[in-house]
């Protein structure tokens, strides 16, 4: 089968002298010419987009990519609040390593109760989302999860 590869690098990651600040945020896409599928990583898309899971949970849970390349996580912390735990950022499923995927979580509800998304974070155990319509987006390097994009 043969592929053509695209890289996709924003302008913002490259440095002066021209080196990628980071290359593990930014997958390779893969264009097979037999039969137009698209790929990125080990998982094919032939309509041309690639489609995140979308989740919403109020109680406490662990949470999975559910068979996508990137999964979109709304959290309902009501009055209590409850805490999101994510999978191993090592980890693979069967599309693939974990490493390149995403994970976008948002707290959805104005409830006093905020979502704890737990893992390893940039370092830390977990991070916590105590306001509507806080988000925090999560890219996994293969060793941690990154926090790529929040408010």
């Amino acid at each position: 089968m043969a592929r053509r590869k695209l890289s996709a690098i924003p302008w913002g990651n490259v440095s002066p002298a021209g080196e990628l600040f980071s290359d593990v945020l930014y997958p390779i896409i893969e264009i097979d010419d037999a039969t137009g599928a698209i790929y990125v990583g080990n998982a094919a898309t032939s309509s041309g987009s690639i489609p995140d899971s979308v989740q919403s949970f109020s109680v406490n849970t662990t949470v999975t990519m559910s068979g996508s390349i990137n999964s979109y996580v709304a959290g309902v912390g009501g009055s209590s609040g409850i805490t999101l735990t994510l999978p191993s950022p090592a980890g693979s499923d069967s599309n693939g390593s974990f490493t390149g995927r995403v994970f976008k979580i948002k707290k959805t509800d104005s409830g006093a109760g905020s979502v704890t998304v737990s893992g390893s974070i940039d370092g830390s155990a977990s991070y916590v989302l105590n306001n509507q319509y806080q988000y925090v987006i999560l890219e996994s390097d293969g060793a941690i999860w990154q926090v790529v994009g929040n408010n």
